[in-house]
């Protein structure tokens, strides 16, 4: 489980970098959230840059406990598409896979 004060502390640091005007705006996935599967659990961020940027397609990325990121190398046309590539990944390898290096 994520510690409640580190979650917050990186969902805080997310917002932040979302709201930087360094940065394109994004748009986050309403099914981007908390995933568990044998006692892991992981945060999984589905974002884009808003859909009138140039490339509007979806990055998957997989937050672990400890705050350890991993963006999936390729983006996907939809939000769906990344949560299937996700859930694929799991469903292969397990979750504590997509967290290794």
């Amino acid at each position: 489980m994520i510690p409640a004060a580190r979650r917050r502390r990186f969902d805080r640091h997310f917002a932040d970098t979302m709201n930087d005007k360094r940065y394109p705006k994004m748009e986050v996935s309403p099914i981007s959230g908390r995933f568990a599967r044998s006692g892991i659990a992981v945060d999984v961020r589905i974002y884009r840059a808003t859909p009138s940027a140039e490339d509007a397609s979806w990055t998957l990325e997989v937050v672990s406990e400890e705050g350890k990121s991993r963006i999936c190398g390729n983006t996907l046309p939809t939000d769906h598409d990344a949560f299937n590539v996700f859930y694929q990944l799991v469903e292969k390898g397990g979750i504590g896979a997509l967290l290794e290096e």
